[in-house]
Formats: structure tokens, sequence, C-alpha cells
């Protein structure tokens, strides 16, 4: 008895509860408003617009600012010398 009460509650309700919205979502986005596709949505869209574009400019920000404080390499490294493993070092002349 418990297996029909559940296969009548998934197979019913769930039909009633959803509706098909995508003629109302295809209008709603292919109305001439002078509006990008990105905030057509409406004020939920807008919010997570900016929210997503906050977040990427900070992070660049952040970026850059790590960079920028960056101590420059010592001199034998930025001419490709490892001087303590003896790495790219001048042959000696017997």
């Amino acid at each position: 008895q418990v297996s029909q009460t559940l296969m009548r509650s998934f197979s019913s309700t769930t039909r009633n509860r959803l509706e098909n919205r995508v003629a109302e979502k295809q209008k709603l986005f292919q109305e001439d408003n002078d509006l990008p596709v990105h905030l057509k949505g409406g004020g939920t869209d807008n919010v997570l617009y900016r929210l997503t574009m906050a977040l990427c400019l900070g992070g660049e920000c952040r970026a850059r600012l790590g960079l920028s404080f960056k101590r420059p390499a010592p001199a034998g490294v930025r001419k490709g010398l490892v001087p303590s493993l003896g790495f790219g070092r001048e042959p000696t002349s017997v």
C-alpha cells in the first residue's frame, strides 16, 4: 500500500505542478526593449551580473597588487645562471 501511495504522488502531482513556460520566456527575451540579453531576466539577473563583475574586477586587482610587490630575481638567476649548482658557468681553461 505504501508503494501505491508513493507511485501515485510521484506520477500525478509532479505533472500538475510543473508547467511549460518556454513560450513566456521566449516572449520575454525576444521583445525589443533595448536591454542586453544578460539583463532581460529582471532584477535577479542584474544582481548576479553586478556580483560577477565585482568578483572578476576584485580578483584582477588582487592579482595585479600581488605581482607588483614581488621581489626582483637575483642577478645570477636573471642571466640564466644558477651559481649555487654550477650550471651555466663558463668553462675554465686549464
